[in-house]
């Protein structure tokens, strides 16, 4: 995780596990819960205030597919990064997908 040098949000770039099993990782903070693998990458993002920001979401290789809250997202033909815009009130949630 980083601040995006576009300036308006967040870089999420897990590194895939490095571990024989292939096993998911999970990092579990108060805003934001990622769990991924080689080849997915999933998300909760949780506003403890209100929240308006921008998640910019490094895509798996081989990815096909994202969903943000549930409804298909088309993924980026130029660039990496899926961007997924966060407007939400406090205690209210955000979930994002990207994977085969």
């Amino acid at each position: 995780l980083e601040p995006a040098p576009e300036g308006d949000g967040l870089r999420v770039a897990p590194i895939p596990p490095d571990n024989a099993s292939g096993a998911p990782v999970t990092l579990d903070l108060p805003v934001l819960r990622l769990t991924w693998d080689a080849q997915h990458v999933r998300g909760t993002y949780r506003a403890l205030t209100e929240s308006r920001t921008r998640l910019y979401v490094r895509v798996p290789d081989g990815a096909t597919t994202a969903t943000v809250d549930g409804a298909p997202v088309t993924l980026p033909t130029s660039s990496p990064w899926l961007p997924v815009d966060v407007d939400l009130l406090p205690g209210q949630t955000l979930d994002f997908e990207v994977g085969p």
